[in-house]
């Protein structure tokens, strides 16, 4: 089970590599591992209606885009609904806090 600080944890890890390139493959590793913390506190931690949302934003936007980066497509849009995504989770995670 992930808890409040690991999960902020990761979403700030996110938050920095979408700071990089957004076309950046070595940040993928980086997304995933922020999807699926997301996935699973959203599974198994309760949080309210806007932590639960906050996750199911990330839930959304990133497998988007890392395919996006993965294919070499391009990644403005989806890189766009990304960022905005984590941030809007970091700040309702440290709300939550």
């Amino acid at each position: 089970m992930v808890g409040i600080e690991a999960e902020l944890e990761a979403a700030e890890q996110a938050n920095g590599a979408l700071s990089r390139s957004p076309a950046n493959p070595a940040i993928i590793q980086t997304l995933r591992k922020a999807y699926i913390t997301a996935k699973r506190a959203n599974s198994n931690l309760s949080g309210g209606l806007a932590l639960s949302g906050a996750r199911h934003a990330v839930g959304i936007t990133f497998p988007d885009l890392i395919r996006a980066i993965e294919n070499g497509q391009s990644v403005g849009e989806n890189f766009n609904s990304a960022k905005y995504a984590v941030e809007v989770w970091i700040e309702v995670l440290r709300a939550a806090k």
